[in-house]
């Protein structure tokens, strides 16, 4: 979901794309540390930003693409 969702709001803002990692995978690992269970939540956040890059990535392409067609 992480993954998933990040990437998609990189693809629609990929400027952003950092904004949207931490907005949407920073509270996982937030949340488990405040509570004790450990660091290992940490991994969320990579996922969120690996989304966030690859969905930005993607979304400046089919811009790319977009204006070249026109």
């Amino acid at each position: 979901m992480v993954l998933g969702v990040s990437g998609l709001m990189g693809a629609l803002h990929p400027q952003r794309a950092w904004v949207w990692a931490l907005a949407i995978g920073s509270w996982i690992p937030a949340l488990s540390i405040t509570l004790g269970h450990g660091y290992a939540s940490l991994v969320a956040l990579a996922f969120a930003l690996l989304g966030a890059y690859a969905g930005g990535f993607v979304g400046r392409r089919l811009k790319r693409g977009a204006d070249n067609a026109e």
